[in-house]
């Protein structure tokens, strides 16, 4: 996890590089940094899967901040070195060292921030900052505990036994109100929460400001937003332990039933989108347009912004799943990943082989070929000006960036189909469309040849302009549908007849903006909800506004 994790930041932060020019050409005075990892499958080792993440915040905050900055971190529980050394490394850095929780945080949990202010900038800090960015994944501890002062250590221990209680207490309250449910008391609960939204008010002077004023301004922020990222998870923590352990048929059952309940309740992104909607900014030349953006090669691929999240992660178990119920024997060929039917010149990907990829990097780049090969040979087809593409995933932004280039540049337009098999028509090739994608292709051999080979190039046009307009919308829907496909198939049989029953549904919907499907909410989740939102409230009443702070003493 670990590992993974620290490769993709190393991708992120290209960072590294960038960091420095930027610290370079104006002053940073405030950096702030709430990134976390979802861990309710691992609750017990939180602090120990967020800690390189909050390294790597604070290194490169330090990095970036001018003498006299301020930066704020967003942390968990203090218990483990990690988290002591990073705190350490905070305290001689800055002149003052708060751990806050703000009154807007969930007091159920154990997230602080903590308020570094007056940053010094040590002489010889940038040599230092630079070896630990280079060894964020290891596991070592970055001081000797015996070079920790003991007055800074009893401070970090009454700070994280101060925060420890007050979690301990909102629990205990959470779990008596969860047992007893009493009309009067949530009579006083909802007087508390009208009482307390009034006193916030008043305390921080909560006002409206003139559109003018907003820092999106012209923006339709609940409109334009898309979340690829919603909460599924489902049943308790036990539940989902027992699930994750489960082998054989147990295990393909569960993959089942969780497909069909992500089949029943699939998104829909703005449904009236479609692929050939052009963003703002498409106008320009194919060689005005091109812009290759390089990094390090994906291997594996885990997450994504062309996809529901849930989606991609589901796909991922499904397919390291299947790996052990759809062993082909050694002496058996194995089928070829890309096959071209030269009668309806359709490339198909098979599915199967698709799970049995070992790097994603290599993938993406032979699909490159392919394409181009099947391409430059169309014209040679009498009464053929299309390429049919089936069961092509694209989820990162060289594969999205690809769909674009090639509807956009290539041909005249793309279709997706409504129904199996999923097919990406590009149809009506332009007379400059192969020119155009072999000048893509000249630039792509140029970059890989320059760059490393742990380097690649990992996009071909401003990613601006795939998250522009319909286009973007239209590529979410078009992969979660392939996420299920690829699932039901690596699956079985017993798994496409969901699939099959809820496109049915879909397609005998007249107006498909008017269908909107919500997860169904059991009766005992509506009440952890109910109740958790009254212990929320009714602890900010009790805390005074839940301001609860912990400040370091500095020894000079």
């Amino acid at each position: 996890m670990h590992g993974v994790f620290i490769e993709y930041l190393r991708i992120e932060i290209k960072f590294w590089g960038s960091v420095k020019v930027k610290s370079q050409l104006r002053a940073v005075n405030l950096v702030t940094a709430d990134g976390s990892i979802d861990c309710l499958d691992v609750p017990e080792s939180q602090e120990e899967h967020v800690a390189p993440l909050h390294l790597a915040e604070a290194v490169t905050a330090l990095k970036m901040l001018t003498r006299g900055g301020s930066f704020i971190l967003k942390m968990f529980t203090m218990f483990e070195h990690t988290s002591v050394d990073l705190l350490y490394l905070l305290y001689v850095c800055f002149d003052e060292l708060n751990v806050f929780k703000p009154c807007t945080s969930k007091p159920g949990n154990s997230e602080v921030y903590v308020i570094a202010k007056g940053y010094r900038r040590p002489d010889g800090i940038d040599a230092y900052l630079d070896r630990m960015f280079a060894n964020l994944s290891s596991t070592k501890a970055m001081f000797d505990l015996a070079t920790l002062p003991e007055d800074f250590v009893e401070q970090v221990h009454r700070c994280a036994y101060m925060f420890l209680c007050f979690q301990q207490d909102v629990i205990e309250h959470n779990i008596h109100y969860y047992r007893k449910v009493d009309s009067e008391e949530e009579q006083k609960l909802e007087w508390v929460k009208s009482q307390m939204c009034r006193k916030f008010f008043d305390v921080y002077r909560i006002k409206p400001i003139r559109p003018s004023e907003a820092i999106l301004n012209g923006v339709d922020i609940v409109n334009g937003s898309v979340n690829i990222n919603p909460r599924d998870h489902t049943g308790t923590y036990n539940e989902r332990s027992t699930n994750s352990s489960l082998s054989g048929d147990l295990k393909r059952k569960q993959l089942r039933d969780k497909l069909k309940n992500l089949t029943l309740n699939k998104p829909r992104f703005n449904p009236r989108s479609k692929l050939n909607d052009r963003p703002f900014g498409s106008r320009k030349t194919c060689h005005e347009l091109i812009s290759l953006s390089c990094g390090k090669t994906i291997e594996t691929l885990y997450s994504s912004k062309f996809a529901t999240l849930s989606y991609v992660k589901f796909l991922s178990e499904v397919i390291d799943a299947a790996a052990t119920w759809n062993v082909l024997p050694k002496d058996e060929p194995r089928p070829p990943l890309f096959t071209l039917t030269r009668a309806t010149y359709t490339l198909k990907i098979d599915i199967q082989m698709y799970a049995a990829l070992t790097s994603y990097n290599l993938y993406e780049k032979e699909l490159f070929r392919v394409l181009l090969k099947s391409i430059t040979e169309l014209p040679l087809q009498e009464g053929i000006d299309h390429l049919i593409v089936e069961n092509w995933l694209p989820l990162t932004q060289f594969s999205a960036g690809l769909v674009f280039f090639l509807k956009t540049y290539v041909f005249d337009g793309v279709e997706c189909t409504s129904e199996p098999p999923i097919q990406l028509k590009f149809y009506g090739l332009k007379t400059d469309g192969i020119a155009s994608l072999q000048h893509l292709n000249e630039g792509l051999q140029s970059e890989d040849s320059r760059e490393s080979p742990a380097k690649t190039v990992l996009g071909i046009v401003p990613i601006r302009l795939l998250f522009d307009g319909g286009f973007y919308y239209a590529l979410l829907n078009y992969n979660n549908r392939l996420c299920l496909q690829y699932c039901s198939e690596l699956l079985g049989k017993g798994a496409c007849s969901v699939l099959t029953s809820h496109q049915n549904s879909l397609n005998s919907t007249r107006d498909p903006t008017r269908v909107k499907i919500v997860p169904k909410m059991s009766l005992l989740e509506c009440t952890r909800y109910r109740h958790t939102q009254r212990h929320f409230v009714w602890l900010l009443f009790i805390a005074g506004i839940g301001r609860r702070q912990i400040k370091f003493r500095n020894q000079e």
